[in-house]
């Protein structure tokens, strides 16, 4: 059941990471918006990497890279 939940989270926080990435990469934004965003950016980066570390708490392996990039299925 933990595994179920952290792949649901995982990827809707990865996704969340692909639109920041969009939103920053985006030259029609001003950067003093982009910097005004870069501390929550840095709260789901780091929200990721501490789910990448409970998914091999929970199932003995690590993420692969696919996995890390375009979710958990």
């Amino acid at each position: 059941m933990a595994i179920l939940i952290l792949k649901e989270k995982y990827n809707k926080l990865l996704q969340r990471e692909k639109n920041a990435e969009k939103f920053f990469d985006d030259k029609n934004i001003l950067q003093t918006k982009k910097d005004a965003c870069m501390e929550e950016y840095q709260n789901i980066v780091r929200g990721l990497s501490k789910m990448t570390r409970a998914y091999k708490e929970i199932t003995g392996k690590e993420m692969s890279d696919e996995e890390v990039l375009n979710g958990i299925e």
